[in-house]
């Protein structure tokens, strides 16, 4: 979030306002002197009438807003859950491997692994395929320019790590074994490097210092945040800097799985704690303060609008209260319960209709600077700002013409009786 702020001054704004607003009749019925009450001689004048068109206005505003923000970051989140990252992160066990000896005895721990009829693949790396940190712009190769200047992320990987991950193969060969590693590029750092795919493959490449030659290209995958774009990637083959043993397991008996790679981890590193994690759940985790935002706009969004019912509630009770005589006499000159629940709903409708002038383009605004920090977002959809004003209008009129049918169904005599 780029201004985080914001939100603690909208919240604690909406808050202060709904209180306000909900306080207002109370604080000012309880102002009038017991003599203009006996008299029915209520009066609102036109300063208490515009603090209370001004508060409604500014509460509904605000709230709206918190529901425009609300219903954005939900979409966003589930773009980015839903999304295609370019490689398959369902059943994939990750566990994180300490001990520097492992990886050593790789060859038998995962033909250990590989027997066991739910494991299905057996891989590692040096990063996890979400969070491939690494870069540097020591690389050569040939129709390089003086002083051009990129950075490539790099990871490590073993055998059949893209193939586990379903990372799709755009020309070329993966590591295999018996063949000379190469490098394996993605399709950024193909293009960035002025290759094609017809010209690639046996390209030669120098990485720091390393010649080699390009054996494969890749089609691009998020291999960092949605937040960012795909930058240029190269993958090679260093079985003695992994840290992550990756393996791909049947979801059947998952438990008795993983007391099986426990067991097999913990006999070749039994001086390490068994870290485990699937690989969905480090991916969501990457959003996990988008995520408790999120559930932080909703909860507040709630409050929001209980608050703001409680409000309008008061403000209706008080306006009946005002024109009580007026709606008595338009019952007794034939005015049914609909024609004075529109005469009511017609004047807080008015009032919504500015808040919604004010909360449309400032929920516009503020969302658009949410979703900079993302280079992979949703659009704001109009449908967005209708289900958010609809939501508004339910809660307004359903408020409001709970009080108002109940005053248009009391008996007008009660209420011209001074008359």
């Amino acid at each position: 979030l780029a201004v985080p702020e914001f939100w603690f001054v909208v919240i604690g704004v909406s808050l202060v306002v709904g209180i306000i607003a909900g306080s207002y009749p109370a604080f000012y019925m309880s102002s009038l002197k017991p003599a203009s009450i006996l008299k029915s001689s209520i009066k609102g004048g036109k300063k208490n009438s515009f603090m209370r068109n001004a508060l409604v206005t500014g509460q509904f505003a605000i709230t709206t807003i918190l529901i425009i923000s609300s219903i954005v970051i939900f979409q966003q989140l589930d773009f980015i859950r839903t999304s295609d990252v370019g490689y398959s992160r369902d059943q994939i066990l990750t566990v994180e491997i300490s001990d520097e000896d492992f990886f050593d005895q790789y060859e038998t721990i995962a033909q250990n692994l590989s027997a066991h009829s739910n494991i299905i693949a057996v891989s590692s790396g040096n990063y996890l395929p979400n969070n491939i940190q690494s870069s540097t712009s020591g690389v050569r190769w040939v129709g390089k320019e003086d002083g051009q200047v990129i950075n490539f992320h790099h990871g490590d990987i073993n055998y059949g790590y893209l193939e586990m991950l379903d990372i799709e193969l755009l020309a070329g060969n993966y590591f295999t074994e018996g063949k000379t590693p190469g490098y394996i590029l993605n399709e950024t750092a193909m293009k960035s490097m002025g290759l094609t795919l017809d010209n690639a493959i046996g390209a030669p490449l120098v990485f720091w210092r390393n010649q080699g030659t390009i054996t494969g290209v890749v089609k691009d995958f998020n291999f960092l945040s949605f937040r960012l774009e795909i930058k240029p990637l190269i993958l090679k083959m260093r079985p003695s800097t992994q840290k992550y043993l990756m393996l791909k397991v049947s979801p059947e008996n998952l438990p008795e799985t993983l007391a099986f790679v426990e067991e097999q981890v913990k006999l070749f590193s039994p001086d390490y704690p068994f870290d485990y994690a699937f690989l969905d759940d480090a991916f969501d985790n990457m959003y996990k303060t988008d995520l408790s935002l999120g559930q932080l706009f909703n909860a507040f969004t709630l409050l929001a609008l209980f608050i703001a019912s409680i409000g309008l509630f008061g403000l209706a009770a008080f306006m009946m209260e005002q024109r009580a005589k007026e709606i008595g006499i338009r019952k007794v000159l034939g005015a049914n319960v609909l024609q004075i629940i529109s005469l009511v709903n017609r004047d807080f409708i008015r009032l919504l209709t500015f808040s919604f002038l004010i909360a449309v383009p400032t929920g516009w605004y503020v969302m658009n600077v949410w979703l900079k920090d993302f280079t992979y977002k949703i659009e704001l959809d109009v449908s967005i700002f209708l289900i958010s004003i609809a939501i508004a209008i339910g809660v307004a009129v359903f408020t409001v013409s709970y009080k108002s049918i109940k005053t248009a169904l009391t008996n007008p005599i009660n209420s011209l009786r001074s008359e």
